[in-house]
């Protein structure tokens, strides 16, 4: 779960 939480605040922090 731990990698999961990172990948989507990876994510999100490169679209904005």
């Amino acid at each position: 779960m731990d990698t999961k939480s990172a990948f989507s605040t990876n994510t999100v922090a490169e679209v904005k």
